[in-house]
């Protein structure tokens, strides 16, 4: 599909890495999924924690890649972010947003609360509603803090989901705009 895509929009590289298979497999009696994927060397949080080093740039281009598939990936992260040709990677979140062009409902569901990383998740994946751009972005946010920043200001309690996600939505009743 993606080869497809790229012809179609005559473009030769789009920085999603090239699919190989999926299944599942059982070990030790628990079931469990897999992706395989082309790897293309060290991710961006390796780069970050050695370096100090953040590619703007690459993430916006990525995301701009992820949404003109109307795609989202719901996992944006530093770690899922590989820095030799700056992918992005690790799709097993990703959500389609519009089904034949209709966005889909905003619907928070609690039976799918608290998907993604715990410390990186968008506050409507806390409430389980379904994947959107606001939450890529947000997840981004999160990311772009703990980069600058070095920590986030829920990284005492990511144990306890809930305070977690108290915390989010506490900080963002409080964001000054200027």
């Amino acid at each position: 599909i993606v080869s497809k895509w790229c012809i179609d929009h005559n473009l030769s590289f789009i920085g999603l890495p090239r699919y190989v298979g999926f299944g599942l497999h059982n070990y030790g009696g628990r079931k469990y999924r897999f992706l395989v994927m082309d790897r293309f060397g060290d991710d961006l949080q390796s780069k970050i924690m050695s370096c100090k080093i953040i590619n703007s740039l690459s993430m916006r281009l990525t995301l701009w890649n992820t949404y003109t598939n109307m795609s989202i990936h719901a996992d944006i992260k530093a770690s899922n972010l590989l820095s030799s040709l700056y992918v992005l990677a690790d799709f097993g979140l990703s959500y389609r947003y519009t089904a034949n062009g209709v966005h889909t409902k905003y619907t928070p569901k609690p039976k799918k609360c608290h998907s993604g990383t715990i410390e990186f998740t968008s506050r409507d994946a806390h409430v389980g509603a379904d994947p959107s751009r606001r939450g890529d972005f947000e997840i981004l946010v999160f990311g772009l803090i703990r980069w600058l920043c070095g920590f986030l200001p829920w990284d005492a309690v990511t144990s306890d989901v809930s305070s977690v996600a108290k915390l989010k939505d506490e900080y963002h009743r409080n964001i000054i705009i200027i």
